[in-house]
């Protein structure tokens, strides 16, 4: 039976990497040495070859606190998910804040389930929306189970639950309130009519008119578009995706690139300055949409645009895997959920349908 190498006093192994305790003039320090076996070695003795003396053995390892979970995890993230910097920045924001509110220095061990509690209560307390807050807690959840995996903890140290969210509310516009978006926008500023136009007509989301739309992107010939990730800019599930486009879309947007000055395939079809081509910033188009919004009498951003493209589509009945891929979502499920005000409505038709046939058929059975 094959058994597990000794190493060398003041060097030890948590979870799936190395770590050395040395003694210097200031104290005793721990350092990481990597998670190859050889490597962790040679740098060790190069540490000893230059004088520095090594600390506690193996069997005295410190013990496993919240802030090596979290590190732990923040690795994790780093390797996973080099090339996607939104998805580390995420990541980033939720460890701090777990951080902040919670004890960083605690043992593992120590942590109760009274302790999440209290980190559960605060972080509802800071944001507005249940949803924010579980993004917290999900991300705290998933730092466990990667400590446990790897094999820094043994067990979890408490269960991660989740806030109970509120039921989804309908934010779609009726059409009346659509038709004074767009007669507002029209008036007040053409590029702001076309970012709520394509939102509309297309269910694109605002970063995707803004930055990831470009003149190549778009065959008005063939009548189709699509929306594909760019040197600067990627879409938010990183897939791409095609959309064809009706006769009035393409009526307008021939109508649009004719009144632009710059039209090459690497342009931006909604650009900031019409005459050079620079392009919108998020907050800049946010601004003028809002003021918009306001001049209209409605609430919210140029998202409920793209929600009312949905709702209408849903509502018309359009096969729900054809909706999920014109509004781009991740999978099927994310549509139902965002969506499950259609799907109780269309529920409720159903049965009144249903039992009128019934009826129907108990009238002509007993004629």
């Amino acid at each position: 039976m094959r058994t597990k190498r000794e190493l060398p006093s003041g060097i030890y192994q948590r979870g799936a990497s190395y770590y050395g305790r040395f003694k210097t003039p200031n104290g005793e320090v721990r350092r990481s040495l990597g998670r190859d076996r050889k490597k962790a070695l040679a740098m060790f003795r190069r540490f000893r070859e230059a004088g520095i003396t090594p600390g506690s053995s193996a069997t005295e390892a410190p013990r496993t606190t919240l802030e090596d979970v979290l590190d732990c995890y923040w690795q994790h993230q780093l390797r996973q998910h080099r090339d996607k910097p939104r998805t580390i920045e995420n990541a980033r924001h939720a460890i701090a804040k777990v951080k902040r509110l919670m004890d960083p220095a605690a043992p593992i061990e120590t942590l109760t389930q009274d302790d999440f509690w209290r980190f559960r209560e605060a972080r509802a307390k800071e944001v507005r929306s249940t949803g924010s807050a579980n993004v917290t807690l999900r991300y705290l959840k998933a730092a466990l189970n990667r400590a446990v995996r790897e094999g820094l903890i043994s067990t979890l140290p408490f269960r991660v639950e989740l806030l109970p969210e509120p039921p989804k509310r309908n934010r779609a516009l009726s059409r009346r309130q659509v038709d004074e978006v767009l007669r507002v926008a029209k008036e007040a500023d053409e590029r702001v009519y076309m970012i709520c136009f394509i939102a509309y007509t297309l269910g694109l989301r605002l970063s995707e008119i803004i930055a990831g739309l470009w003149w190549r992107d778009v065959d008005l010939d063939e009548g189709w578009l699509q929306i594909e990730a760019k040197p600067h800019w990627s879409p938010k599930t990183r897939q791409r995706r095609v959309l064809t486009l009706d006769e009035e879309t393409i009526k307008v947007l021939a109508e649009w690139r004719d009144k632009l000055c710059h039209t090459a395939p690497n342009d931006y079809v909604v650009p900031r300055d019409t005459k050079r081509g620079t392009p919108f910033t998020r907050g800049w188009a946010g601004q003028r949409i809002a003021k918009v919004y306001k001049a209209a009498g409605v609430s919210g951003g140029v998202h409920r645009l793209r929600h009312t493209l949905v709702t209408e589509a849903l509502e018309a009945g359009v096969p729900i895997h054809v909706v999920q891929r014109m509004a781009g979502h991740a999978s099927v499920q994310t549509t139902l959920g965002h969506y499950a005000h259609v799907r109780d409505a269309a529920m409720r038709e159903a049965t009144d349908v249903l039992a009128l046939k019934r009826k129907r058929d108990r009238q002509g059975s007993g004629a």
